[in-house]
């Protein structure tokens, strides 16, 4: 009967996300006028403690991304993703494995000349410390954004992002940019989440620096508490074309302002300390520029 009950609340709370996806959907549109898309992705990073008071953590992800036209000027991006997470306490003699799985969907509509761009993003999502059933650990969020092109090189964007974290309703205003600097240089972004800085040396190979923001939270396994992870990451990156679209990623860096926070039934464990950085990975990518 428990679990009966559990699947129920799980559904219904699925369906409560989808209609709050579907109000997304009709009042927002999009563009595109993005370098890349990128298809599909296996990836992963390591960040070390080196003897400091902080936990070892490793990360693996993998996702996907389907385009499906509905007309000239309109697609639907529908996608899924799981990742994990292992968070290694040395001084505290105890690991946590944290888990994820997520449905974006995303309605794209621009305008006949792409002058004008929109995009609303609708993500269900659990998050835990074991994936169950249990609408405990159900999250749902969006983002709008608006995608406007100034020139030939320029485009400006601006919206709106929201998360249901297990700490709190998270809000964050979203502001962008895509550049053509030359035909080797490019600069795109969207504030506060995520920047990048691409040079081609050619057809096959591209180095840049690249900046990300991860906030984010997982349930954990026995009461209602949670672990809520805060983080920057900041590296050099160089990217690999072994074939037109099969990219081999590989970047080196440095997180910042970085704090893990253990909290449960009056228990917290806080931890704020930075440390170096090493993601690899390999994604299907349909490039937009030079490369097509």
């Amino acid at each position: 009967m428990k679990k009966s009950n559990a699947n129920k609340n799980i559904a219904a709370s699925f369906m409560k996300v989808w209609l709050f996806g579907l109000f997304m959907l009709c009042i927002c549109v999009h563009a595109k006028g993005q370098f890349w898309f990128d298809a599909a992705s296996v990836s992963g990073w390591h960040a070390p403690s080196n003897g400091r008071d902080y936990p070892v953590e490793w990360y693996g992800a993998a996702a996907f991304s389907l385009p499906i036209n509905i007309s000239a000027n309109q697609k639907i991006v529908a996608g899924g993703y799981y990742e994990n997470r292992e968070l290694n306490y040395d001084a505290e003699k105890f690991s946590l494995s944290l888990q994820g799985i997520g449905i974006p969907i995303t309605w794209l509509i621009q305008s006949k000349d792409t002058s004008v761009v929109f995009t609303a993003t609708m993500v269900s999502r659990l998050n835990g410390e074991h994936l169950t059933t249990d609408e405990n650990l159900l999250q749902f969020g969006g983002a709008i954004l608006a995608n406007f092109r100034v020139n030939s090189q320029l485009r400006l964007k601006a919206g709106c992002y929201f998360n249901k974290e297990f700490f709190s309703d998270y809000w964050v205003p979203l502001a962008g940019i895509e550049l053509r600097i030359n035909d080797r240089n490019l600069v795109s972004g969207t504030f506060p989440n995520s920047a990048r800085f691409e040079h081609r040396f050619n057809n096959s190979f591209y180095m840049g620096v690249a900046y990300k923001s991860i906030t984010n939270s997982y349930r954990l396994a026995e009461g209602e508490g949670y672990v809520k992870i805060l983080d920057n990451h900041v590296g050099i990156f160089a990217d690999y074309y072994f074939t037109k679209h099969l990219v081999g990623m590989v970047e080196a860096g440095h997180t910042l302002l970085r704090e893990t926070k253990i909290r449960n039934e009056g228990y917290t464990l806080t931890k704020k300390e930075n440390s170096l950085l090493f993601k690899a990975g390999i994604i299907y990518r349909i490039r937009m520029d030079s490369r097509n």
